[in-house]
């Protein structure tokens, strides 16, 4: 009787952890399956961006660094407007033709930089939204194209057209036809390189997991190694305060 107690107490014993040990598991395996999280390491997307002096596009490659943080490099590419740019018709000229009158300059910038997004809140369903802070820097060139219109001449009493590059001090407003070729002028361009910087707000709302739909909200401040000549009689500024809306679409991948 006391052997069977003792080989019963033994049982009794060595069960009870490992009981307790297969309740453990159990509680991990489906706290994980109801998070359920998927841990990417790669990540893409690419769009178009709307900002407070022109229009652009980019692209951005992210490496998970944690589940909340990504490390990204990022090319972007846009054109910068003045602020006083006014589309301008000629009366007797073609009213499809429009030029902006004292407009000397067309620029693009061109950016390459690297950047962090880090998630401040998750998403509470899988159609919620994931909202993260932005910051980035980026080495960055502005293609500066001179800007080239058509014109009225005499030549021999006679009116005839002319391309020429636009000189404020030679072609008055009634001289002006409209805008010329817009390739006319790429040879003559002038690059200036410069250094910028990012903060932004990330809104993702993609409704599955591995995709990515997301607005970004931010404010870029580029500075340049000399002012942008954009319009004549204008001051020309070397550092450029931009408000943007990005639009982006990608996926995320394991590998």
């Amino acid at each position: 009787m006391l052997k069977s107690s003792v080989i019963l107490f033994l049982i009794c014993l060595t069960a009870g952890p490992a009981q307790l040990v297969g309740q453990d598991s159990t509680s991990v395996s489906s706290g994980t399956a109801s998070t359920g999280k998927n841990i990417y390491r790669k990540a893409w997307h690419a769009g178009f961006l709307i900002h407070t002096r022109g229009i652009g596009g980019h692209y951005r490659g992210e490496v998970f660094k944690g589940s909340r943080i990504k490390n990204f490099y990022a090319i972007e590419a846009y054109n910068i407007k003045h602020i006083k740019e006014q589309k301008s018709f000629n009366p007797s000229g073609d009213q499809s033709n429009s030029f902006i009158y004292g407009k000397m300059n067309q620029v693009y910038v061109f950016k390459g930089g690297i950047g962090r997004q880090s998630i401040m809140f998750e998403k509470l369903v899988l159609r919620g939204v994931q909202i993260s802070s932005v910051v980035g820097a980026n080495l960055l060139f502005a293609l500066v194209k001179p800007v080239y219109v058509n014109v009225y001449r005499f030549e021999d009493e006679r009116q005839v057209e002319s391309t020429e590059r636009y000189n404020p001090y030679e072609h008055s407003y009634g001289q002006i036809i409209g805008r010329g070729p817009f390739l006319k002028g790429f040879g003559e361009a002038q690059i200036i390189p410069g250094f910028g910087l990012k903060t932004a707000m990330n809104f993702e709302f993609a409704p599955t997991d591995e995709k990515i739909k997301a607005i970004e909200v931010g404010a870029n401040i580029d500075g340049f190694m000399k002012p942008l000549p954009l319009m004549a009689f204008n001051t020309q500024y070397s550092v450029q305060l931009t408000l943007y809306v990005n639009f982006q679409f990608g996926k995320k991948s394991f590998l």
